[in-house]
């Protein structure tokens, strides 16, 4: 048979292959989605780009596990709580810490492969999840009135710990953060977001002009966290290789088990969202939305960000309240056009605005005062002194109110004490018993933080009596155990709770206090080492009092002398 155009073309139509004899159609220059700029026109740019989309590369080698020694795996592991819940091997952080004991090296040599190898083991990666009241609700016949928290194996936890402090302090070296994000960062806290609101009200009422602010939540945050949105978020920031390969491996695979009323479900994979309850997962989450800040303020430039992780706050000043609603509105959807973009969703029922009018102060104050949250009623320090084994014993009794915590009444406990000893003459070294390991943990440093006036007040106290060659130990007693100083104190401490307000506490608020006390006492710090407080096992090694971190925030940095002078005239909100 001769094969020729004619016979090729009934062969290929017998058997229904269709024959173009057309050129290839050609595809136009490629550009870029957000500029608009050509990136691509000839066959070889079109194909770099295409063969990098439709066939990523997997990340590169990094050098993060070299970061990973002996002394980060132990501060990470010691640094959780002894008591925190379990996974489901049942097995606490006080099991962990026996392992290091018997073979810290093989700890370490697991957490440094973990990263190295960009993975995170999949024993690891089974979570019991059980279910949390949400506070203040009413109806819990809702599901919507429960939170799911995950219950994950303590020794996961410490490696998961170590990577969110290295992407926490890669993010803050590259400078990554908005500057009004105060979640899941360190040297950084609610408080800082607060004071910051309240700042911003005072210039705007400085200025004579109306404050406002528009809260908003992002719905389910956590568990709407799309994988691979925040690989590509990683990789634009630079994250080193083995991070990212680590987050892709720890964020994969996930199996959980719900208990429910004492019942335990069946095992079923999780596909995605961060599990709620591991300590790198809200620096996850801020990485992934640290652009919705940015992309309000770029459009909308009379509005200023500030969130704390999943909560995000918008303020503004004007003239008038018409005027603030319309810049709010404006704002409002920029950030709803940027969730639509990035796969965020807003509570709607969860949102709300507030206007701080200078005239209205009663309703001002009401508008704080719902912000605010009490904790255990009213506080009181109380402090059992004794000079000598068989001397009389002394009591000390501080009433703070309730706008302070336990926690500030363990720290003033302290401090009060060494005040006590530094007003007598006496010989040999000073004992300090607390029954709060929560507070000594924060006695032991001085850094930024909840309580750091009143551990600088105590640090310095026992400067001084280190100088009269007295050592100052803090040493855990167990409370409630029959030691008859520890029962004396706490026996003060309610007399003192129960009491008026001591002067000095009675104004002040916990965010407005917190504020003014730390940076006082980060403007008033010297330089000079002083006696760091510790265990018995640790003791009286110096340390430097840390300045004013480097990484607080430049507009924060810029309202410490505001917040000072309220302090030192005695102005706050009353």
């Amino acid at each position: 048979m001769i094969i020729n155009r004619e016979t090729e073309w009934c062969v290929l139509k017998s058997a229904g292959i269709k024959k173009f004899a057309a050129q290839p159609r050609v595809n136009p220059a490629l550009t870029d989605e957000t500029s608009g700029n050509v990136i691509a026109a000839t066959f070889s740019e079109k194909e770099e780009v295409f063969r990098h989309r439709a066939f990523p590369q997997a990340p590169e080698s990094g050098s993060a596990h070299k970061l990973v020694n002996e002394k980060a795996v132990k501060d990470s592991l010691f640094s959780q709580g002894l008591e925190k819940a379990p996974g489901t091997d049942l097995l606490k952080f006080r099991a962990i810490r026996l392992l290091w004991n018997l073979d810290s090296e093989r700890v370490v040599s697991l957490t440094r492969q973990c990263l190295r190898l960009g993975i995170h083991l999949c024993v690891w990666k089974t979570a019991k999840g059980v279910l949390l009241r949400k506070n203040g609700k009413t109806n819990y016949t809702l599901a919507s009135a429960y939170r799911v928290i995950s219950l994950l194996k303590c020794l996961g936890k410490v490696i998961e710990k170590i990577a969110a402090e290295l992407i926490t302090s890669f993010a803050e070296a590259q400078g990554l953060f908005h500057d009004g994000q105060f979640g899941g960062r360190t040297q950084c806290s609610a408080i800082d977001a607060v004071a910051c609101l309240v700042e911003e009200i005072h210039q705007a009422w400085a200025n004579r002009k109306l404050a406002a602010a528009l809260f908003m939540d992002i719905k389910k945050a956590f568990d709407h966290v799309i994988l691979a949105k925040l690989i590509e978020v990683l990789r634009e920031a630079g994250v080193d290789g083995d991070l990212i390969r680590w987050v892709v491996s720890f964020l994969s695979d996930w199996r959980v088990t719900l208990v429910i009323d004492g019942h335990v479900g069946k095992e079923a994979s999780i596909s995605s969202g961060l599990p709620q309850g591991s300590p790198v997962s809200p620096i996850l989450f801020v990485l992934y939305v640290h652009g919705l800040s940015r992309a309000i303020e770029s459009r909308v430039p009379e509005v200023r960000g500030l969130s704390f992780v999943d909560d995000q706050g918008l303020i503004t000043a004007a003239s008038s309240v018409k005027e603030t609603c319309r810049t709010l509105e404006k704002a409002a959807e920029v950030a709803i056009e940027w969730g639509v973009t990035n796969g965020v969703q807003f509570d709607s029922k969860k949102t709300e605005a507030t206007f701080f009018y200078r005239r209205h102060r009663r309703q001002v104050a009401e508008n704080v005062s719902q912000a605010r949250i009490r904790v255990g009623g009213r506080a009181g320090a109380g402090v059992a002194l004794q000079a000598v084994p068989e001397g009389p014993w002394e009591h000390v009794e501080v009433p703070m109110g309730h706008r302070y915590e336990v926690f500030d009444a363990e720290l003033v406990g302290v401090a009060i004490a060494l005040e006590w000893a530094l007003g007598r003459q006496l010989l040999g070294p000073i004992w300090v018993f607390l029954d709060a390991q929560n507070a000594i943990n924060r006695l032991k440093s001085t850094r930024p933080g909840p309580g750091k006036g009143l551990v600088l007040r105590a640090h310095r106290a026992a400067k001084k009596l280190a100088m009269r060659g007295q050592l100052v130990t803090i040493q855990w007693v167990p409370g409630h155990s029959g030691i008859e100083g520890n029962e004396r104190a706490d026996q003060a401490a309610k007399r003192a709770a129960s009491k008026q307000t001591a002067p000095g506490f009675e104004h002040l608020s916990l965010a407005v206090r917190s504020l003014s006390l730390n940076r006082l006492a980060s403007a008033t710090n010297c330089s000079k080492p002083c006696v760091a407080l510790g265990s018995a096992n640790s003791l009286a090694s110096e340390l430097s009092s840390a300045a004013v971190g480097s990484g607080t925030p430049a507009f924060l940095r810029a309202r410490y002398k505001a917040c000072l002078v309220r302090l030192l005239t005695g102005l706050a909100l009353r």
